[in-house]
């Protein structure tokens, strides 16, 4: 009797196919000008970023009809990453669906709006989508296109052109931040009409920018401790200033949030990194983390202080605590279904009381009860597949930090992509950053080269 045995032969790296270098440019330019324009948080600049993210898909689809296995993994991991790569599907089709008046107006949430459109003669036979705002939650699907496109070039771009995209994204930073610390100055003009002032770069206000800012602060430790192992002073010494001015902006924000999760990710990153070796290398770097910090708030100086005070901590604090309850109260009212995708700004005013009925209010200020709200269960699923695949991989790189053959450059950039999406993911507690085109784009790249495989694809073949 003769069994078949499947083994894994290694080889070199095959040839790049022009697929994935015509896809790798395209990936680079996307990061680049995605926060260019507000964050990408405008209807043409959004529109831009999606056309740009079509082509990226093609080159992926390209590369897949041509043998290419883009996704490598345990089985787990393989068909999370699919299940969230097709995300908007199931969301289109679970809150874009249309259904009968019956079935409609017996979902959870839904009798409230039924009554109004009976009380104005406008209830009819008419089949309706479970989504109370289906046009928005068909743009809002639209607008994840370029996060679909950002997971693959982080799961699928060579591993020696990785480094290469996140120098991208640190000038992408770097230029950010010289335009934020020059609108301290008096000219108005470096706003570009935006209606909030201070430091924000081109973004719509300094919240962002230093979400923005705090999600590339690893990458730019790592390019440092990077060249300090090689021995070159003199980029180190340069990085430690792009790592300067970094923190500097992050400090003239004056953003609360933006400045706590900055500090906690450069810390961590300093901390984790592999850098020189010595007997006690974490003192010089905790010495360094916090010689950068006294330097930049010198520098930042009252500008960087004005949104610390005890008086701009209780009103910012006070009313952002009303609104996560508010919105805690309208996810109950619509679970399980949710009230659909991008629909917050419209339905949102009937669940508020007290301190927010004086406002409008696009965003919960907290994208977790936000997307709990619109997308209910589903949401819920997808927020526990997320963390189930950072847990795994959280996991190797924890092993591979124990082993005494201490971490290869493929997991530092990975420790180092984990690092700025932790960014991400604590600023969303008390903002919306995720629904700023950049910062989700930035935060998809960065996790899909968090999760990825060890190997890139078209390194191994495998033979039965």
């Amino acid at each position: 009797m003769s069994t078949s045995v499947s083994r894994v032969k290694s080889h070199p790296p095959a040839p790049e196919s022009l697929a994935a270098t015509v896809g790798w440019w395209i990936g680079c330019l996307l990061l680049f000008v995605a926060p260019l324009i507000r964050g990408g948080n405008r209807g043409v600049a959004l529109i831009g970023l999606e056309w740009l993210a079509l082509a990226l898909l093609v080159t992926v689809a390209w590369r897949a009809m041509a043998g290419e296995r883009l996704i490598r993994g345990a089985g787990f991991v393989r068909w999370g990453l699919l299940l969230l790569a097709t995300a908007p599907l199931w969301v289109a089709l679970l809150q874009l669906t249309p259904m009968p008046p019956g079935l409609w107006s017996s979902l959870p949430g839904r009798g409230f709006y039924q009554e109004i459109l009976q009380g104005l003669g406008l209830w009819d036979a008419r089949w309706r989508p479970a989504s109370l705002m289906p046009d928005a939650t068909q743009v809002s699907l639209l607008a994840a296109i370029p996060l679909v496109a950002c997971l693959f070039l982080g799961l699928t771009c060579p591993k020696d052109r990785l480094w290469l995209l996140f120098r991208v994204c640190v000038v992408a930073a770097l230029l950010q931040a010289l335009l934020g610390l020059a609108q301290l100055g008096p000219s108005k003009a470096l706003y570009f009409g935006a209606y909030f002032k201070g430091v924000i770069g081109t973004f719509a206000n300094s919240n962002h920018l230093a979400g923005f800012l705090a999600m590339c602060l690893p990458l730019v430790v790592w390019e440092m401790l990077r060249a300090q192992r090689g021995r070159s002073s003199g980029r180190a010494w340069g990085w430690g200033g792009v790592l300067l001015v970094l923190l500097m902006t992050v400090f003239a924000t004056g953003s609360r949030a933006g400045l706590g999760v900055a500090v906690l990710v450069t810390a961590l990153a300093l901390l984790l990194l592999p850098g020189e070796r010595g007997p006690v290398p974490w003192r010089w770097r905790l010495l360094l983390l916090a010689g950068l910090l006294g330097a930049g708030l010198l520098a930042a100086g009252a500008a960087g202080l004005r949104g610390f005070g005890p008086a701009a901590l209780a009103r910012g604090l006070g009313t952002r605590q009303v609104m996560f309850l508010e919105t805690w109260e309208a996810s109950k009212a619509f679970w399980p279904l949710g009230s659909g995708l991008g629909t917050f700004s419209g339905v949102y005013p009937r669940f508020q009381t007290g301190v927010s009925g004086r406002y409008f209010v696009e965003h919960a200020h907290s994208d977790y009860v936000q997307f709990l709200m619109e997308t209910g269960l589903l949401g819920v699923v997808l927020g526990a597949l997320v963390l189930a695949l950072l847990a795994v991989r959280a996991n190797d790189l924890r092993r591979r930090l124990s082993h005494e053959s201490g971490l290869r450059r493929e997991d530092e950039a990975r420790l180092a992509a984990g690092l700025g999406l932790l960014a991400l993911l604590l600023h969303a507690w008390v903002d919306f950053n995720m629904r700023i085109p950049a910062l989700a784009m930035l935060g998809a790249f960065l996790f899909g080269v968090f999760v990825r495989s060890q190997r890139d694809a078209g390194n191994e073949h495998v033979v039965i």
